[in-house]
Parts: structure tokens; sequence; C-alpha cells
């Protein structure tokens, strides 16, 4: 298969395409969600000619894989167009770049039923020439008006009299924004005021009206000469040379399956192309009447904590969500699958089942008593370790069986199993852990593989990655009480913090070294900031009363007394030393099942014992 080739296109052609209903979009694809300053920043790269990605579109001769639909708008402006866009009058379909061409739509042609995502009413967009003549940059000279602005500041002739009146109060006289651009009051203010809206920015013809119309009113209102008025419009038409002949590289895939566009996508991601396994999915499917994006939202909108992982607009979970389905179908979980309807079989009982799994998993991660201790999302080691996991849940019955998960996850973490083609790992780690649980005998590779690896890692140089993440996961789990009160404090407080701080005055080599590293509150974290650890230790016994008490806080650390003589004499050498073996003991509990048979009850079937996240933050019960 050979990969299309991108060429370039006239952004502002794209955009009149858009227009007369020749560009599309596939039905599949979310709103306008832009706010104003990416619709500015947009404005602002076409202006001065920077590049602006990649955009990626699909064009399927008399027929499409996929429902489509117009861009948000341009019924608004276009009544000639049928309500729906008839397939065979469509040339091409986007499938990346909607939101830098419905920004650029949205200035240009200023639909009146569409509003910037974060305000309730239109925002519309004007160019003030004469401070880009004078040297400002173009960020200070794009001015947006919202359609409710009632600020009093625009003064103009109304029946003879001079008024200031509010941009709204404009509106209301015209009836609408496109109406109000041919009104002579309204263009004499913007004359007045150097204006140039950028819906007279959709050609040079437009321009080019706009300027004799300037030109008059400099010569009648301002008495400027012919030669003025002639050197001024050829300077703002040299302002806009950018503007008009900006081009864009776009990817056109020619008579092209769904799944094929999956496949050619994969290749040619890396020229900065952004499109989501989901999005391809959601395509596919909604020719079978299946809309994933609505199961996404209201997914999302339900008591969830996947509302503590990402944002609505997110698309890795909702393909983890495809994932877990294909699992549960015994199907390999790459892309190819996962956009082919006759491989993956979905509706909404797969889906709920789905989901109700994918909770199963984030609440037993976020578990603080029987979980593994990710209290923010930023600390889950491998995202793609949920669609496992999750899977799995389904086939764990007993406690037995749960201690089992627990060593296999673990064993994943530490060995940073998922760092490489997760897919594999995925499909594998299903298989072989599911075998283990129907059979003691069968124990998954990567669990051996782990229990020789962990005594040889050299922990000293771990400073960032999974590996880093798990360990700071472990601390959550053995409770991380306060330096200062000895309390355990709302883990949503608590940040990856230096126990040998960087500025306390001594030598430090590997300092932010996992092994230097802890989960220390703000407050505490400032405290000790400049400080020696044998001086805010000797605090800490003065406040906590004794030596004992402050022991027993800093094993809630994964420190050790041996590595707390250490810290009491300021020996970071030795400290690390002693908090590597203490941190290794640790690491290889957890992969063992011995650990697991003589730890304390774990209520591992349904968590009841877990941190709870709002808003993203994590509180402990305890």
């Amino acid at each position: 298969m050979v990969d299309p080739y991108p060429t370039l296109d006239e952004m502002l052609s794209l955009v009149k395409d858009i227009h007369e209903g020749k560009l599309v979009l596939p039905e599949f694809q979310r709103n306008f969600v832009w706010a104003n300053p990416d619709i500015q920043s947009l404005l602002v790269s076409l202006l001065n000619g920077y590049f602006i990605g990649t955009l990626l579109f699909v064009r399927r001769g008399e027929s499409f894989d996929f429902k489509i639909r117009y861009f948000e708008g341009v019924n608004d402006v276009n009544e000639t167009l049928p309500q729906e866009p008839i397939e065979k009058s469509v040339d091409r379909a986007v499938l990346d770049g909607q939101q830098r061409l419905s920004a650029l739509f949205y200035a240009v042609y200023a639909p009146k039923s569409v509003a910037p995502k974060g305000s309730t009413y239109p925002i519309r967009y004007f160019v003030n020439v004469y401070d880009r003549l004078n040297g400002e940059d173009w960020e200070e000279c794009i001015k947006p008006y919202s359609e409710n602005d009632r600020t009093r500041n625009i003064e103009v002739n109304l029946g003879g009299e001079r008024r200031k009146i509010s941009f709204k109060e404009l509106l209301d006289l015209a009836g609408n924004f496109n109406a109000l651009l041919e009104r002579q009051e309204f263009k004499q203010w913007c004359f007045e005021n150097w204006l140039i809206p950028f819906t007279i920015l959709k050609d040079r013809a437009k321009l080019d009206d706009w300027l004799e119309d300037f030109g008059s009113y400099l010569y009648n209102e301002k008495s400027k000469s012919y030669e003025e008025i002639k050197e001024l419009k050829r300077k703002i038409k040299e302002l806009f040379d950018e503007w008009f002949k900006f081009k864009v590289p776009t990817l056109t895939l020619e008579n092209k399956s769904l799944p094929e566009v999956a496949e050619i996508f994969e290749r040619i991601n890396r020229t900065g192309v952004e499109l989501s396994v989901f999005a391809l999915a959601t395509a596919v499917f909604f020719k079978e009447g299946i809309n994933l994006r609505d199961w996404w939202k209201g997914y999302y909108e339900s008591e969830s904590p996947i509302r503590n992982f990402c944002n609505e607009d997110d698309e890795e979970f909702p393909k983890i969500i495809l994932q877990i389905m294909a699992l549960l179908q015994g199907k390999e979980v790459k892309k190819r699958v996962l956009v082919d309807a006759k491989q993956l079989k979905v509706d909404r009982q797969k889906w709920d089942e789905a989901c109700q799994l994918l909770d199963n998993a984030l609440r037993r991660v976020q578990n603080t008593i029987s979980g593994y201790g990710v209290i923010k999302p930023d600390m889950l080691p491998y995202k793609p370790i949920i669609t496992t996991l999750a899977g799995l849940l389904k086939y764990c019955k007993t406690d037995k069986d749960f201690k089992k998960l627990d060593v296999w996850y673990w064993s994943s973490v530490f060995t940073e199993r998922y760092a490489g083609a997760s897919d594999t790992a995925i499909k594998q780690d299903f298989e072989n852990v599911k075998e283990w649980l129907a059979d003691d005998s069968k124990i998954p590779a990567v669990i051996v593989d782990a229990q020789n690896r962990i005594g040889q890692m050299d922990l000293r140089k771990s400073e960032k990655g999974a590996l880093c993440k798990a360990i700071l996961n472990l601390i959550a789990l053995k409770g991380a009480k306060d330096f200062l009160s000895g309390q355990y404090v709302d883990l949503a407080k608590l940040n990856d913090h230096h126990i040998f701080p960087k500025r306390s005055g001594i030598k430090l080599t590997n300092e932010n070294s996992i092994l230097n590293r802890t989960l220390i509150a703000e407050k505490t974290n400032k405290h000790i900031l400049k400080k020696k650890p044998s001086q805010y230790i000797k605090e800490m016994e003065e406040k906590l009363g004794g030596e004992d008490r402050v022991r027993e806080i800093l094993k809630s650390h994964l420190i050790s007394d041996e590595a707390f003589s250490s810290m009491k004499t300021d020996n970071y050498e030795e400290f690390l030393k002693a908090r590597e073996k203490e941190i290794i003991t640790e690491m290889r509990a957890r992969i063992t099942m011995s650990f697991w048979e003589g730890s304390c009850k774990r209520s591992h079937a349904n968590n009841r014992k877990e941190i709870s996240w709002e808003n993203s933050k994590t509180s402990r019960k305890v």
C-alpha cells in the first residue's frame, strides 16, 4: 500500500468549500469546541504565515463509509443548500483538522447560531490596520467583539445625530451581523477606527471593495489626496499578503475503507496529524446504527470514577473500552480489530459491561487500602495496563484470584512491561493470567521475570517513569504520614518531594533519584526546604514525642531504621543504600503470594475501603 503524499491547498479555498457544502464532516466528529483565545491564535498564525499542521481528508467517490454533515453554521450563511449534504455533491470529508477549519470559517463567515466554547453569544472579529501599520504585533491588532457587548463606546451618526451606542444595540438595529456590515453608520465607525471585519477577508475582491469605500471616506472626511489614499491602500493590501496566499499541507485518502484509513494513519501519524482510533471506530459503527460518541458521553456523565482520570474529549479511555470488549471476545486489541465491525461485535450490553469493568479497574488502582495507591491521575504507571486489569476482573471470583491479580499487576509495573508494544502485552497478559487463575501451575512469565530481576535493579538511577510512579504508589499504600503532624493527611495535598532537600547545603549526587523522594505535603516541604535531615528530624522528635514516634512515621514512607540513622547523621550515601534495600524488600513482597496470604483481610471483590477523588482531588478514608 502506497501512502498518500501531502499537497498544498489554499486555506481560504477550503473554507469556501465548507460554505458551498463541498467539504463536510463525518457525523461522528465532535462539534466545534474551540474558545475565543484559540480562534484568535489561529488568526494570528495565518496572518503571520506560520505552519498550523497538516489536514487529513478522505474522498470516497459516490459514497462514504459513514454519515456526513455540514460544518456548524453552514446553513446559517448559505440558505441555498439542502438541510443535509447530498453525497454526490460532496468532494471530501475532514478526518483531522475540523477545529482549525471551523475556527476560520467561523471568523470569516460569522454564522449566527454558533458561539465559541465558554461564550454564550457569538463573537465577531476585526483587525486594526492602523496599529499594524504602526508596528504593533498581530496579537495586539485583532479585536474581538461579543454580540452581547453592551458598552456604549461606539460613536455613530443615527438620524443625523451623533450618538454613542453599544455593539449589541447596533446589531439589534441591523438584525444580524452580516446585515450590519451593509449599514453605512457601521461602516463609518469601522473607517474612523481603522477596523476591517474578518468577514471582509474572505477574498481579495471583498477587501478591494471595502478599501474603495474606505478611500472615499478618507477623501471626503479626512481630506486625503488621491496619491495618499492610493499608497495607503497598497500598504493595507500588502499587510494581508500572507493571509490570502496561505496554503496548508493536506492529505487526501482516495477510495479507502476506514480500516485502510486506520492503517495509513498509523504510518503517517509522525507528520503531526491527529486522528484517534476511537474516531475511526465511531465512524464504522455509526453505519451500524451505533453512536459510540453518544455512549461515551453518557458514560462520562454517569457516577463513574472515569471523570477523575480524563476530560470528556479524551480519546484514549474510549479506546480502552473498545479494547476491553475485544479482550472479552477473544480478539486482539490492535487498531485494525477495533475499527472493523466484522471482527469486533458491539452492542449496548457489551459496551455497558466493558464500562462497568473499567469502573472496577479504576476504583482498584486508586484504592489505598487494598488497591494500588494511585492517588492522582498522573501517578498511574501505565494507562494501557488498565485494559488488562479491567478484563481480568471479570474472572476474579475468589480471594485467591485477587491475590494472583495483585501479584501480576505489581510484577508488570516493576518490570515496566507496558513501556513498549502494549497491545501485545495486553493480549498476552490477559490470556496468561486468566490461565493462571484456573491452574496454579501456570505462573505467567512476567511474574517469574520480576522475581528474578528485582534484586538486580539499580534504583539509584531511577528518576522518572513508571517505576518511580509505582514506588510512590507503594508509599501511598503505606500511609505516607505527615512529617510534622504525624497524621494522615488529605492525599490530594501530597506531592513528590525530596527527603534530603536540594537546598540543604549537603552535597548530593543523583539527588532526583526515587530513593531520595517521597510524598510530602506542600506546607511541610516548604518548612524543611532548606534544612538538613538532622535538623528537621530533631524538630520532629521534639514535636511528636520522641525518636520512636518519628521512626514509626518514617516507616510509612519506606524509610527503615537503618535509613533513619543515616538521616540523623546527614549521611546521604548510606541513606540511599538503606532506602534502596527497604524499597526492594517491599517490591519483592508485593510479587509473592505469601505476602498477600499473610496480609490483613482485604475487600478485594468490592473495594469498599478506598480513596475518594472529588474534583480530581484525593482524600483518605480512615
